[in-house]
């Protein structure tokens, strides 16, 4: 069954402590060394913002196995900061199973900023840009080739 509200897969707890929320998207596709460190440099570059405290910072992502998402992850685990994933049901929405999940991570997470990671080929990260746009969310966006 899929269960994109966090608070159905026992993530309430994140969501009450008053972190910063940073929604990160991104392109689905394997990063190279270079891109990858952008993106580890924007995400370290937020947490030193708050030092020692790791848990002042909530990772939101769209889980994808792979590229920006699947490094977000990776560095949240690795840097101690908490995260919640929100995958698109791809099966039973298709596709508009993308832009449906990045209108569900801004209604319910009410990100205070969007960290964007868009290739050229990104039609679902460019999505997710003007969703935030839409909601006057800050964006900072890091184009990745």
């Amino acid at each position: 069954m899929f269960l994109p509200d966090p608070a159905r897969r026992g993530q309430r707890k994140l969501l009450q402590r008053g972190a910063m929320k940073i929604l990160v998207t991104g392109t689905r596709e394997d990063l190279e060394e270079f891109e990858a460190m952008k993106v580890v440099k924007q995400l370290s570059g937020h947490l030193k913002e708050f030092p020692g405290c790791p848990e002042a910072i909530t990772i939101i992502h769209g889980a994808c196995p792979t590229g920006v998402d699947e490094l977000a992850g990776k560095w949240a685990k690795y840097s101690g900061t908490d995260e919640i994933t929100f995958p698109a049901n791809w099966k039973g929405r298709r596709e508009s199973a993308g832009p449906y999940r990045n209108r569900r991570m801004m209604d319910i997470m009410e990100p205070d900023l969007v960290l964007a990671f868009p290739s050229p080929r990104s039609k679902g990260t460019r999505n997710c840009i003007r969703e935030a746009k839409k909601r006057l969310i800050p964006i900072e966006i890091t184009e990745l080739e």
